[in-house]
Parts: C-alpha cells; structure tokens; sequence
C-alpha cells in the first residue's frame, strides 16, 4: 500500500470509512511533508545559484585540481599522460574535465536529503563528513575509469559517461544516504 493513503481513511463510529480531511493529513504526516519541503527548497536554492557559480568561473581551481588529481593517479598507474589546465592528454586521448565532471551536483544532492531529513545536527555532520570524501573518491575513480575507457574503448566513452557513471553517482548518492539513514533510525531506536 502506498505510504500515506492508508491513513487518510478514518473509521467512522458506524463504521463507515470517510476520507480525512486535508488539515488532518497534514498534521499527521508533518514530519514527512516538512522534509519534502525543506529537500526542495534547498535543491531550489542551489538550482538558482550553480548556474551563477559556473558563470563566474569560480570552479576553474577545482577543475583545474580534478584534473590535476587524474592525471597524478594515472601516472601512479603507469599511465603516461599530460595535464595542461583543466585537459588530461596522452597520444592516445584527451579529455577535458568539465564542471558536469566533478562530484558537485551529486554532493549537493546528499547535502539537501540530510539537511531534510529529521535528525540530530551531530548525525548530519556525520554523514556529510563522510559522505562527501567518498563521493569525491568515486568521482576520482570515475574520471580515471572514463580516460581509461576513452583509450581502450573509444566507441563506448559516451556511454559510460552519460549513462553508467551517472547512474552510478546517482545511486550511490541514495545509498549513502539509505545507508546513513538506516544507521539515524537504529540510533534513535535503542
């Protein structure tokens, strides 16, 4: 059963069912309505204010350090490549890291769920703490895994950008965050 339509219908003491009023779903279902509230409006807020930031160029420092980073572990990796500015290049292939390559939008995402979600400020500290690195690690691994793919497997780069290395930023954005909530609710509960 759907969350919700459940308990918008009430017994009557005939006991006919009637439909619950709209103030009374509401006040029931405050909490749920009030995080919905605050994700949106958060996400909102930032839909309006990354396009500015990427207009006035203040990521080039952060592309310019993904890039850097990217080119540093493919050379760790044996990898001979060259990084000018925000391009990594070999005679193999380049790649430009844009701001769709760094680990902002999914970052931002879980920064709105946790601030939605009712819990304790410790609890979200906690989980952006962590939360964070780790998605800037696997966007590391992501760019890494797309240079790679970009000179083994020219033919499947579009793919494996825009299809499976979103879908996986994406997802583990929610696991993350069902991870981090999983551990609130047994907090609370014991």
């Amino acid at each position: 059963m759907i969350a919700g339509v459940e308990s918008s219908v009430k017994r009557g003491t005939d006991g006919n069912s009637k439909l619950m009023g709209a103030g009374a779903f509401a006040r029931q279902n405050w909490i749920s309505i009030r995080s919905w509230i605050l994700f949106f409006a958060t996400l909102g807020i930032w839909l309006i204010w990354y396009p500015k930031l990427v207009d006035s160029h203040a990521l080039g420092g952060l592309l310019k350090f993904n890039a850097q980073l990217t080119g540093f572990v493919l050379g760790i990796l044996g990898t001979n490549s060259e990084v000018s500015s925000t391009v990594i290049s070999s005679p193999e292939f380049s790649m430009r890291i844009g701001h769709e390559c760094t680990a902002i939008v999914p970052m931002v995402i879980l920064l709105c769920a946790v601030v939605a979600y009712p819990s304790q400020i410790r609890q979200k500290l906690a989980c952006i703490a962590i939360g964070l690195p780790v998605l800037f690690l696997l966007n590391l691994v992501r760019t890494i895994t797309l240079y790679y793919v970009g000179v083994y497997i020219p033919d499947f780069f579009e793919i494996a950008h825009f299809v499976v290395w979103q879908s996986a930023m994406i997802l583990a954005v929610i696991a993350l965050w069902l991870f981090w909530v999983g551990k609130v609710v047994n907090v609370r509960s014991t």
